[in-house]
């Protein structure tokens, strides 16, 4: 009898995460519940120099959603990372420099300022990631840290401008 039982259980929520898999490749409402910016792994021990700056508070290496990116409309909103509780939303449409890189420009939903990425594709799998993210308290800033390599840190707002000389 219990064995019927799991199986059911197990066919109903291999069905389920089917259905939910399905959801979220497709755009519309699932897409923004879905980080642009997924943090891989944080960075404590000094071994990317860019995280390794004064002020820095927290500091990650980073994975882009670069084709939940790229299907952006202007005024689609989007979870900007899996480590903040804020939304962007997507001013205009991208503008591409003359080097090829892409520029997309946001407003933070909610209180917080604004927020830009910049991207550049060094390959098919592979992409250069480079922006700022500004609320009252906090600003987020990804840089580029060699190949493949992309992060994410925040440091007190009061402390950018040190930050920056």
């Amino acid at each position: 009898g219990l064995s019927s039982v799991n199986l059911g259980a197990t066919s109903q929520s291999t069905t389920a995460a089917a259905a939910s898999t399905a959801a979220a490749t497709s755009t519309g409402a699932a897409d923004e519940l879905r980080p642009l910016i997924i943090t891989v792994k944080t960075v404590q021990n000094g071994s990317i120099v860019q995280c390794s700056k004064s002020n820095i508070q927290e500091c990650w290496k980073i994975s882009l959603d670069v084709d939940q990116l790229e299907n952006m409309k202007p005024g689609d909103t989007r979870v900007f990372s899996d480590q903040t509780n804020f939304n962007v939303q997507l001013k205009e449409n991208p503008t591409t420099s003359s080097s090829g890189s892409v520029n997309y420009q946001f407003d933070i939903v909610d209180g917080g300022l604004d927020s830009s990425l910049t991207i550049r594709k060094i390959s098919q799998a592979e992409v250069s990631v480079t922006g700022v993210a500004r609320t009252v308290e906090r600003v987020y800033t990804v840089e580029n840290c060699g190949d493949g390599c992309n992060v994410l840190y925040w440091v007190d707002a009061d402390q950018f401008a040190s930050l920056q000389d």
